[in-house]
């Protein structure tokens, strides 16, 4: 996936261009609790991205910042290495090391104050 036009295709991110709302909606795999929550919202500030909100139950990240297909695709990269890749895009064993990877996320999240 390497433009908007390919990545909104796909229904995973959802763009927004209503003042007050969230540019950018992604919808992950792997998101079980605040933990995660965190780790997420710290990776993604980092990357320059603001307003960064993550909804465990809904396994999402909305936030606005980059919309650029390149930046938006180093957020994407660096989710999954975190463990958490969009939804429905990995299958097998590399969801499997995917959700391992997942856990040790959360709990990093969980001990970083």
């Amino acid at each position: 996936m390497n433009t908007n036009a390919e990545l909104k295709k796909h229904g995973i991110i959802e763009m927004n261009q209503t003042p007050g709302k969230p540019q950018v909606r992604l919808v992950l795999d792997n998101i079980k609790c605040g933990g995660c929550g965190k780790t997420i919202s710290k990776a993604m500030i980092d990357l320059g991205f603001k307003n960064v909100s993550v909804d465990p139950e809904q396994s999402f990240v909305e936030m606005d910042g980059p919309v650029e297909a390149a930046q938006l695709n180093v957020a994407i990269h660096r989710l999954r290495e975190l463990g958490y890749p969009l939804v429905d895009t990995e299958e097998g064993l590399k969801a499997i090391a995917l959700k391992a990877r997942s856990y040790l996320s959360c709990a990093i999240g969980k001990m970083d104050k």
